[in-house]
């Protein structure tokens, strides 16, 4: 850690760095010594506790905090007494002292991911294919898939396809698969050449998996008394950008359903909507700050501290937990809610959400299902709100047979029916007791305590822009 003086005679401690976890963060967890040492693809540790400003000014999560979900899915997956993991993030170069200490310290390197196959990730994919080359240990996706549209568009990128080649043979030259998404990924694989079960299988979320396949969803109540219960809704600010076709008409329906349940809880996931939540005007009076809602019903909500952003799984999990309803478009704030077994409603938009909800069987509404002026009480009925965990078992075992063709030890192995806080690694996870409170929602003296912890976010932009 650097210090800084500020006048005023207010010491801050600064992190070394603001944009990038350290190469290597090795937590080892138990004093005895460990048969397996895993490297693990992630941007934060999951026994280690964070701060909001850790999260705004270090980005360990790639922008989205629903990104925690499916690396923490496989951290508790692989977690085990026999094992010690360490983690690393996305870097575009790999050095020789990086490859080396990978290559002398670690017995695999497990990477989840998400919606990877994209143009944008194109660089990351070719940085990824350079290092795995280099590798001398077993390499393991898990998770992987395509972003394209709700009905997929197979069309040519030379560019992004070629580099997907490149990373998916790098991967089968160090495993024996690779696991993706679904379906639609798969697709796109065999067009590329590649052969489901010889090269890939379809294994969903990793996410879902957290707490094996030890998951009951509690009753939906009827319309009248869930009127009164509590809501956790999502919505995607970015998509309504992006997949216009469809996201006007989910938002819509959105909207239409949390004004019909008062007690609603608005959970977001972007870095930006965190700063939003946890600055206040400090930082909404610079950045125009995209939202699903109205502002006068977005600054009540802010005001009520009915907006919410969780720094860690558990503790989103367990907000969860007392929910009577969930409904939104974000996958990994749907896996929280279906994790906590509440009853949920997804609303897949685009190519991503579609092949996870059709693989996990979550209960879901198309686009083309969603008709216009009709209200929550239109669907109840149509729909089997227990689809996921009926299948849960089957996609769970699938999920097992994947990690044991990869010859990867799991607590699975010697804790059957383990729960939410009883794995080898959620026994040492610091949960923290309330998600973030809105700045507009404290007392002054609270905002003040809340300036202070600021000040070196706000010192550092001020040197940034000084200093281009």
């Amino acid at each position: 850690m650097q210090q800084l003086i500020i006048p005023g005679y207010i010491k801050l401690c600064l992190p070394k760095s603001y944009d990038k976890m350290e190469n290597f963060t090795s937590y080892n967890h138990h004093s005895i010594p460990r048969e397996n040492n895993i490297l693990v693809r992630a941007g934060f540790c999951p026994i280690q506790e964070y701060s909001p400003i850790d999260f705004i000014m270090r980005n360990l999560v790639g922008d989205n905090l629903g990104n925690m979900l499916f690396a923490y899915g496989v951290m508790n997956m692989l977690w085990t007494k026999n094992t010690s993991i360490a983690q690393i993030y996305d870097k575009l170069h790999y050095t020789d002292e990086d490859i080396n200490v990978i290559n002398s310290n670690y017995d695999a390197f497990v990477m989840p991911m998400a919606d990877a196959f994209r143009p944008t990730f194109i660089p990351q994919l070719k940085s990824y294919t350079s290092l795995i080359q280099k590798l001398k240990i077993p390499v393991i996706v898990i998770g992987i898939g395509l972003r394209t549209t709700y009905e997929p568009k197979f069309c040519i990128n030379t560019d992004l396809d070629n580099a997907v080649c490149q990373f998916v043979k790098s991967v089968l030259d160090h495993s024996s698969k690779l696991g993706l998404r679904g379906e639609i990924t798969g697709t796109y694989l065999k067009k590329l050449g590649f052969k489901e079960e010889r090269d890939y299988i379809p294994i969903g979320c990793p996410s879902l998996y957290t707490y094996g396949n030890n998951i009951a969803t509690k009753e939906l109540l009827d319309y009248d008394r869930l009127k009164q219960g509590k809501l956790v809704f999502n919505a995607n600010s970015r998509a309504q950008y992006l997949f216009g076709e469809y996201i006007k008409g989910i938002n819509s329906f959105i909207l239409n359903t949390i004004r019909e349940i008062p007690n609603h809880y608005f959970i977001q996931q972007l870095t930006s909507e965190l700063k939003e939540i946890y600055l206040g005007k400090l930082y909404t009076n610079r950045v125009k700050v995209a939202s699903v809602l109205p502002v006068n019903e977005m600054q009540k909500m802010l005001k009520s501290d009915k907006v919410k952003c969780f720094l860690d799984v558990p503790s989103w999990v367990n907000f969860c937990k007392d929910a009577d309803l969930f409904i939104g478009n974000r996958f990994h704030g749907a896996a929280a809610a279906i994790l906590a077994g509440s009853p949920h409603l997804f609303l897949p938009f685009d190519g991503r959400t579609r092949e996870l909800s059709e693989f996990h069987h979550i209960t879901s509404i198309s686009p083309y299902d969603l008709k216009r002026g009709k209200q929550l009480i239109d669907y109840l009925s149509t729909l089997d709100f227990y689809s996921f965990e009926k299948h849960l078992n089957n996609t769970f075992e699938n999920y097992i047979d994947f990690l044991n063709s990869n010859r990867l030890d799991h607590i699975f192995n010697v804790q059957k029916n383990y729960k939410f806080g009883e794995s080898f690694m959620e026994k040492q996870v610091p949960i923290t007791v309330k998600p973030i409170s809105c700045m507009e929602s404290l007392s002054y003296f609270e905002r003040v305590i809340r300036l202070l912890s600021c000040l070196p976010y706000v010192f550092h932009k001020a040197i940034s822009t000084v200093s281009r």
